[in-house]
């Protein structure tokens, strides 16, 4: 990665730009644009299993895409080690469902009540466990400096215990043993700092330190978006007793972190996240049905969080004018836009115009 572009993202994580803000863009490749055998052609699997276990599918399928991919500004290549949002779930012994889109995590089947899930710890040889140290592993020998590779997404903790647990068990255990539910955070707590700690491992060990997640920022550093879609259902009193305390214990551990706010049924908890200081940023996910990010409804909250000296993330389905919309109108210090853009020339007047709305 070239210089300038290291300067602009560790500029997004001090909370300060460059000279503008940081852009992740991408444009399918069209015309002379395309490679030889254009458009690349992903591989069909065989089965289910092979799409989502199969490093050599994976990495077929992912040749494919960069080789019908240009990227502009400070977009990189990544191929993310996804078996599902929340996979954490699985590695603990909960059951699991593969889809042609996604992975789909269920109850553990073992699991009568809530003090049982202190028992699931993690294992090496459950098998969700070892996919994802495999693919982490086969991904990082491919990648050969071509592109990076995004750790797992382990999930949001009280997330990965309502998987276990189920929903509507967990929202009644939060009145009828709220005890025992921190005793389950906790534990599930320390499952996530472990996989954490030895997948981040293998990703320094290959790159020297420098890393992306899922969501798609470079860092030089340990981080990781912190996220907790159960939270949706719970009051702000919930959150703070059962949900912050694994916000604050994962900022401890990490050099960065953003929090991904998915949907309006989160925010009346931004004021409790914005109050944690080691916490970097919040990224802003409308939700289905709602007006995307790029819509001015939204822009209170943007001018809260940037006012609280906060990063903003927006990762969206962006026209041109959307993102110059948002790049003119909120500060550029710690703002990051992630979007496809149409052809070299929109990426090209997104970043001019970014440089000079960062001057005015």
């Amino acid at each position: 990665m070239d210089n300038i572009l290291k300067q602009r993202y560790n500029a997004f994580w001090a909370r300060d730009c460059v000279d503008r803000a940081v852009l992740n863009l991408r444009a399918q490749k069209t015309g002379e644009e395309a490679p030889i055998q254009a458009p690349a052609q992903a591989p069909e699997p065989v089965s289910l299993v092979e799409k989502w276990e199969s490093a050599e599918y994976r990495l077929a399928a992912f040749e494919a895409q960069m080789a019908n991919t240009e990227w502009f500004a400070e977009g990189f290549p990544s191929l993310l080690v996804n078996l599902g949002p929340g996979c954490l779930a699985a590695m603990l012994g909960g059951e699991y469902r593969y889809s042609p889109d996604t992975v789909w995590f269920g109850k553990h089947r073992r699991l009568q009540e809530l003090g049982d899930v202190q028992n699931y710890s993690l294992s090496p040889d459950n098998a969700m466990y070892r996919i994802v140290s495999s693919l982490t592993r086969d991904f990082i020998k491919a990648a050969r400096g071509r592109f990076m590779v995004g750790i797992t997404d382990l999930g949001g903790t009280l997330d990965v215990v309502a998987s276990l647990r189920g929903n509507r068990a967990l929202l009644t255990d939060l009145y009828d043993d709220p005890e025992g539910v921190e005793s389950a955070r906790d534990a599930v707590d320390a499952s996530w700092t472990r996989v954490y700690d030895e997948l981040y491992g293998l990703l320094s060990a290959a790159s020297g330190g420098p890393m992306t997640t899922w969501m798609p920022i470079w860092c030089e550093k340990r981080w990781y978006p912190l996220q907790c879609d159960f939270c949706a259902m719970i009051s702000p009193e919930f959150f703070s007793r059962f949900v912050e305390p694994s916000v604050r214990l994962h900022v401890q551990c990490l050099d960065h972190s953003i929090y991904h706010l998915d949907g309006v049924g989160e925010i009346p908890h931004l004021d409790a996240l914005l109050a944690i200081e080691e916490l970097d940023g919040i990224q802003w996910v409308p939700g289905a049905g709602k007006p995307n990010s790029a819509a001015e409804c939204w822009l209170p909250m943007y001018e809260k969080i940037q006012a609280a000296h906060k990063n903003v993330v927006i990762t969206d389905a962006l026209t041109t004018e959307e993102t110059l919309f948002l790049l003119k109108t909120l500060s550029p210090k710690g703002l990051f836009i992630s979007t496809t853009v149409d052809s070299k020339g929109a990426a090209d007047e997104i970043i001019r115009k970014a440089a000079e709305y960062a001057k005015s």
